[in-house]
């Protein structure tokens, strides 16, 4: 019997392309609440399996020794398949056992999903990948902290209430915790465990 592959496009040149996506990561974590734009040419055409800005991360980032968690929403043949056949990454069944997870923000609805770190290795902690359909047109946020030199307004899209506690909630842990990367089609921002959340109402 034969087993056809379904991947998903690479980086055109691994090495050079990995490069710049890392460099837009680091500038991402280093100034939380900015938006990275992936190139052009980086992008997928094939959209509706994974967005081009999860894709890029997770040929960045992802290896052998990298443990992933993909909702069940996003979790078609080709995306697996994928992730195991160009990152080598270890596609796990539970979110507690994974150093990366990849949701939908519908389910960004609890910290204890994920792992948190401890005191003695905060380092031992996920980073979650959400996606989502646009980087605006949601209630207005206000981030404060490393990377911040006053404040810095964001808006997410449909992001809830209980979602935006959420964020608060993970701050309060540091420096445990875990670090976000909003993911739309084509756009990130990072919002680090050490980035402060506030409301409009709030907003100095």
């Amino acid at each position: 019997m034969t087993t056809t592959l379904s991947l998903l496009n690479t980086f055109p040149n691994t090495q050079s392309d990995s490069q710049i996506i890392y460099r837009l990561l680091l500038d991402s974590l280093s100034k939380p609440g900015t938006i990275a734009d992936v190139p052009t040419a980086l992008c997928l055409q094939e959209e509706n399996y994974l967005p081009s800005s999860v894709w890029a991360i997770a040929q960045t980032l992802f290896d052998a020794d990298t443990k992933v968690y993909v909702s069940a929403m996003l979790a078609n043949d080709t995306v697996l398949q994928s992730l195991s056949f160009h990152t080598n990454a270890v596609v796990v069944s539970e979110q507690l056992h994974a150093d990366f997870a990849i949701i939908p923000l519908s389910e960004l609805n609890t910290l204890d999903d994920f792992m948190l770190g401890d005191i003695a290795k905060p380092h031992k902690s996920s980073t979650v990948l959400v996606v989502v359909d646009a980087l605006s047109h949601g209630e207005s946020l206000y981030l404060q902290g490393p990377g911040i030199e006053v404040q810095r307004a964001i808006s997410i899209a449909s992001m809830s209430d209980q979602q935006i506690t959420l964020l608060r909630a993970n701050h309060e842990l540091y420096p445990c915790g875990v670090d976000f990367i909003f993911c739309a089609p084509q756009q990130w921002l990072a919002l680090p465990r050490s980035t402060v959340v506030s409301c409009a109402d709030e907003a100095i």
